[in-house]
């Protein structure tokens, strides 16, 4: 189950990355034009600045996005840690009680072994 968790968030996450960087085109693209048609030192410069801002804010928003990533496979690798927990506890329960019965099974043998030790055979 949860390899397919692992997909679904991989194809999700890829998903957002090229939404992101489809934002960063379209910001470039609208600074570009807004320079080309309005002119002027002030939107020369503010253009410049949606240019060169505009990927930092990309790679700042696709880390956010990868922090929550990492998040989510942490809450499932200790869910699954959980599940594994219980299920050495119970393990080991089996394995003492497989202990004990082993012990009385020697004894069993113990016993059996003097039984014919004593009747010769």
């Amino acid at each position: 189950m949860i390899c397919k968790d692992f997909r679904l968030l991989d194809f999700f996450f890829h998903k957002a990355h090229h939404f992101l960087v489809g934002i960063w085109f379209a910001s470039v693209i609208t600074s570009v034009a807004a320079m080309v048609a309005a002119g002027g030192s002030l939107v020369y410069v503010a253009g410049f600045l949606s240019i060169i801002l505009s990927p930092y804010a990309v790679y700042q928003q696709k880390q956010l996005i990868d922090i929550e990533a990492l998040e989510g496979t942490r809450d499932q690798l200790e869910e699954e840690v959980s599940k594994l927990r219980k299920t050495n506890e119970k393990l080991n329960d089996n394995v003492q009680d497989l202990e004990s019965t082993i012990s009385r099974l020697k004894d069993v043998e113990n016993a059996l072994d003097i039984l014919t030790q004593t009747q010769g055979l």
